[in-house]
Protein backbone atom coordinates (compact mmCIF):
# COMPACT_ATOMS: atom_id res chain seq x y z
CA UNK A 1 0.00 0.00 0.00
CA UNK A 2 1.17 3.53 -0.73
CA UNK A 3 -0.07 6.65 1.03
CA UNK A 4 0.30 10.22 -0.19
CA UNK A 5 0.51 12.66 2.70
CA UNK A 6 0.17 16.32 1.73
CA UNK A 7 1.29 18.74 4.40
CA UNK A 8 1.35 22.49 4.76
CA UNK A 9 4.20 24.69 3.62
CA UNK A 10 5.02 25.97 7.09
CA UNK A 11 7.16 24.08 9.59
CA UNK A 12 4.73 24.66 12.48
CA UNK A 13 1.77 23.23 10.60
CA UNK A 14 3.91 20.31 9.41
CA UNK A 15 4.87 19.48 13.00
CA UNK A 16 1.24 19.58 14.09
CA UNK A 17 0.22 17.31 11.20
CA UNK A 18 2.96 14.81 12.05
CA UNK A 19 0.59 13.29 14.64
CA UNK A 20 -1.74 12.30 11.82
CA UNK A 21 1.19 10.79 9.96
CA UNK A 22 2.18 8.79 13.05
CA UNK A 23 -1.39 7.48 13.33
CA UNK A 24 -1.34 6.40 9.68
CA UNK A 25 1.95 4.59 10.25
CA UNK A 26 0.51 2.76 13.27
CA UNK A 27 -2.64 1.85 11.35
CA UNK A 28 -0.88 0.79 8.14
CA UNK A 29 2.62 -0.39 9.16
CA UNK A 30 3.21 -2.06 5.78
CA UNK A 31 2.53 1.14 3.81
CA UNK A 32 5.12 3.27 2.05
CA UNK A 33 4.64 7.02 2.31
CA UNK A 34 5.11 9.83 -0.16
CA UNK A 35 5.10 13.20 1.58
CA UNK A 36 4.43 16.44 -0.31
CA UNK A 37 4.80 19.93 1.09
CA UNK A 38 6.68 23.19 1.00
CA UNK A 39 10.49 23.33 1.09
CA UNK A 40 10.71 24.13 4.80
CA UNK A 41 8.00 21.68 5.85
CA UNK A 42 9.30 18.57 4.10
CA UNK A 43 12.59 18.75 6.03
CA UNK A 44 10.58 17.75 9.12
CA UNK A 45 9.80 14.38 7.52
CA UNK A 46 13.17 13.41 6.02
CA UNK A 47 13.82 10.80 8.75
CA UNK A 48 10.33 9.26 8.60
CA UNK A 49 10.86 5.48 8.80
CA UNK A 50 8.62 4.34 5.90
CA UNK A 51 9.39 7.25 3.59
CA UNK A 52 9.34 6.28 -0.07
CA UNK A 53 9.57 9.73 -1.63
CA UNK A 54 9.47 13.44 -0.78
CA UNK A 55 7.87 15.90 -3.18
CA UNK A 56 8.84 19.52 -2.59
CA UNK A 57 6.13 21.90 -3.75
CA UNK A 58 7.33 25.38 -4.64
CA UNK A 59 4.61 27.97 -5.14
CA UNK A 60 4.91 30.28 -8.09
CA UNK A 61 4.50 33.98 -7.51
CA UNK A 62 1.29 35.47 -8.79
CA UNK A 63 1.52 36.97 -12.25
CA UNK A 64 -0.11 40.36 -12.86
CA UNK A 65 -3.32 40.20 -14.87
CA UNK A 66 -3.08 41.27 -18.48
CA UNK A 67 -5.59 43.91 -19.54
Amino acid sequence: MKILFITSGSIGDAIISSGILAHLLDTYPEALFTIAGGPAAVTVFEAFPKLDRIITVVKKTAQPALD
